[in-house]
């Protein structure tokens, strides 16, 4: 083959959660009770940095051919074995990070160019919860799916998100509106009701 799928490796297990997170969700972060613990899930920058956002899949390969300048790699990410209905992603260096993906999911990739398709791995992404999201300027985004019902049940992610306000603090980048119509979020819900009166439309209606 002459693209060679390097990372993640065949049959690789992947977390989506840093260090940090996963020290906060165990239960020892919040069962401090000190108020001056060092890590609070709603704290939403440190070093420019939100630390509500998750682990990318780093994908990485390499190819044995030299090709012409300008032909694109193409990486396909499907949760089914023919790749039918794939994420694809396009770009010129033999790597990508890609966020948002579900956990506890089993996906298959590969990676074309000018015709031509790597071999197809796959990996699976751990159960770590909650399962949270990267949507650029919009801190604390998390799904609310994945948590476990009866009969080795778990409630269908990618329904209902919960996450920092799109409006006033907070301003949504055409990146983040991007990320939000490929999860499939139509509907803006402020519980808080904050926004009554000083916006005229939610930013999922300015989608």
């Amino acid at each position: 083959m002459e693209l060679e799928l390097k990372m993640p490796t065949d049959r690789a297990l992947v977390c989506l959660q840093t260090e940090l997170q996963k020290h906060f969700a165990d239960g020892t972060a919040r069962s401090a009770t000190d108020s001056t613990s060092s890590f609070q899930w709603f704290a939403l920058e440190q070093s420019g940095t939100s630390r509500t956002e998750p682990l990318p899949v780093s994908f990485a390969w390499e190819e044995k051919a030299t090709l012409p300048n300008g032909a694109y790699y193409f990486l396909l990410i499907s949760e089914k074995e023919d790749m039918s209905h794939p994420l694809v992603y396009v770009t010129n260096v033999c790597h990508y990070d890609v966020y948002n993906l579900k956990v506890n999911t089993l996906y298959f990739w590969c990676v074309r160019r000018n015709g031509r398709q790597s071999e197809i791995h796959s990996f699976k992404t751990l159960l770590t919860l909650p399962r949270c999201l990267k949507i650029d300027r919009i801190s604390n985004v998390r799904d609310m799916g994945a948590y476990p019902l009866e009969e080795e049940r778990a409630i269908r992610q990618g329904l209902v998100y919960r996450g920092g306000e799109l409006e006033l603090h907070m301003h949504l980048s055409p990146e983040g509106a991007q990320e939000l119509l490929r999860l499939g979020i139509r509907t803006e819900l402020d519980m808080r009701g904050e926004a009554i009166g000083r916006v005229d439309k939610t930013a999922c209606e300015c989608l």
